[in-house]
């Protein structure tokens, strides 16, 4: 299987995880039971680390990954936004599955979580495009 669908593979499967954990969730008072929902914010915590795991796996395409304009023209621009993205995506999913784990508000969470993903999503984008930036001014 090559890299791309491995990841998509890891990205359906995660994403329906964290969607039967929702459902068993809502489902949960129904059944007597009630479940924190600081629940689907460790799930979420926790496909940003599957994921992130198997970024760098990804190859150049149009369907899964970073996909800057500049990493879909440059293999090398691609790799190393993965291997950055890779490493944002677990450090934002750590974050997260500890703000779910310690006994701190929702208000807390609130912040924390856009904090995080914003961490996620901007470093590797501004890395992609500045090193082709970097690669158009030395040629």
């Amino acid at each position: 299987m090559s890299g791309g669908a491995a990841l998509l593979d890891d990205c359906w499967t995660g994403s329906l995880a964290l969607m039967v954990l929702v459902q068993i969730t809502v489902a949960a008072p129904g059944f007597g039971m009630m479940l924190p929902p600081k629940l689907i914010v460790a799930g979420l915590g926790i496909l940003l680390i599957a994921i992130g795991n198997a970024l760098p796996k990804a190859r150049p395409g149009f369907f899964v990954g970073i996909r800057t304009p500049w990493a879909l023209i440059d293999t090398d621009n691609w790799v190393a936004t993965h291997r950055l993205g890779s490493r944002t995506m677990i450090a934002a999913g750590s974050v997260i599955v500890v703000a779910a784990a310690f006994p701190v508000g929702a208000q807390a969470r609130r912040v924390v979580v856009p904090l995080a993903l914003a961490f996620m999503f901007i470093p590797p984008v501004v890395y992609s495009w500045w090193l082709w930036r970097r690669n158009s001014a030395q040629a």
